[in-house]
């Protein structure tokens, strides 16, 4: 891994945050049924039981050793050490914030460089309101500028937001791509709300080819779904 592409990395990882091949499960989970049980948790209850990590085999290959981090805390989003963690610290409307800090393997994934996370928001049902994932572009869009999309911005990245699919529901991609000098960095944000619950798959990676972004979003996905199996899992046992 070059010096390069890990200034490339975190550079391009800070400017995303602002705003802010793996094969997919043989089954996706159903996530309206999921959404059902998170929302009748209680959010605090909910909160209290994420603390619990997923276990390696409920991660996509290539992810291990999921480790909790509260980042709905300032401080210990930076003591985590990671670029990759979703910065909740300023969502004054949130009931709190989990995530998992995830180690990667870069032989499975492909790549010179890899870190992910698993990101959970949890709010009042009444806080959230009926157009989650609207409301969330809608604020990626104010902090990134609605004229930038698609186009390179002052560091040369270009910062782009699709409409996808997750196991079959609504949900969005974000991703923040820089080319410079021979090293590639793609940042992606899967971004889908599950009942009162927003989950936020992030994975960044660094190399020093070109990046196929499409092959990228499979494996966020895949991360998306194992993270929406897990929330449901957790829910389930309140």
């Amino acid at each position: 891994m070059t010096k390069r592409l890990l200034i490339l990395l975190s550079l391009m990882t800070s400017l995303l945050l602002v705003s802010s091949p793996v094969a997919l499960a043989a089954q996706d989970p159903d996530v309206e049924e999921i959404a059902d049980t998170v929302s009748a948790a209680d959010p605090r209850d909910l909160l209290d039981a994420l603390v619990t990590p997923p276990r390696d085999r409920a991660l996509p290959d290539g992810f291990t050793k999921a480790t909790y981090v509260d980042i709905a805390d300032a401080g210990e989003i930076e003591d985590s050490g990671s670029d990759c963690l979703y910065d909740a610290s300023g969502l004054i409307d949130a009931e709190g914030a989990a995530a998992y800090t995830l180690k990667t393997n870069v032989k499975t994934l492909d790549y010179l460089y890899a870190c992910a996370s698993l990101d959970y928001i949890v709010y009042d049902e009444d806080v959230l309101g009926d157009t989650p994932l609207e409301d969330f572009k809608e604020g990626v869009a104010q902090g990134l500028g609605d004229d930038d999309f698609g186009t390179p911005d002052a560091s040369g990245g270009v910062p782009t937001m699709d409409d996808i699919e997750v196991a079959g529901e609504d949900a969005v991609v974000v991703t923040y791509s820089l080319a410079q000098d021979g090293a590639y960095v793609v940042v992606q944000q899967v971004a889908i709300p599950v009942g009162n619950t927003f989950l936020i798959a992030v994975l960044s990676v660094a190399d020093d080819r070109e990046i196929d972004q499409d092959d990228l979003l499979e494996v966020a996905t895949a991360l998306a779904v194992s993270g929406i199996e897990h929330l449901g899992n957790v829910a389930e046992d309140l």
